[in-house]
């Protein structure tokens, strides 16, 4: 996670504001977006795992900046993990998933992941 920050009700978020706070709320900003693969159709909709909690996409998601709703996720703090794909706590987010919240097939999901994506291979 990159910033945190505590907004009031009626804060306008993401390109042209396209999301507005109803209540006040703790916003977290994470280091993907659509230069990264992850469909820009996941928002809304779409979630991130932090602390082992869910946490739903927000406004509409950029090339390299996400935003994220994690006002009901205790202890969030900047440089905390990110899971989009995998799991965290008793938690989990598959392709299955993103291709269920974008309307597309998991094959998409996953050959549309860019470069910039680290990889960890588990045998």
């Amino acid at each position: 996670m990159l910033s945190l920050r505590d907004v009031p009700a009626g804060q306008a978020l993401g390109y042209n504001g396209a999301y507005v706070t109803p209540t006040p709320a703790r916003i977290a900003v994470i280091a993907a977006g659509y230069g990264d693969g992850l469909y820009r159709r996941l928002s809304p909709g779409g979630y991130a795992l932090l602390r082992g909690k869910r946490a739903p996409f927000l406004g509409r998601i950029s090339m390299d900046l996400t935003i994220v709703d994690v006002t009901h996720i205790p202890g969030c703090e900047i440089g905390d993990e990110v899971v989009l794909i995998g799991h965290s706590g008793d938690e989990r987010i598959t392709a299955v998933d993103h291709a269920r919240w974008s309307g597309t097939i998991p094959y998409e999901i996953l050959c549309n992941l860019s470069a910039r994506v680290v990889r960890h291979h588990v045998e």
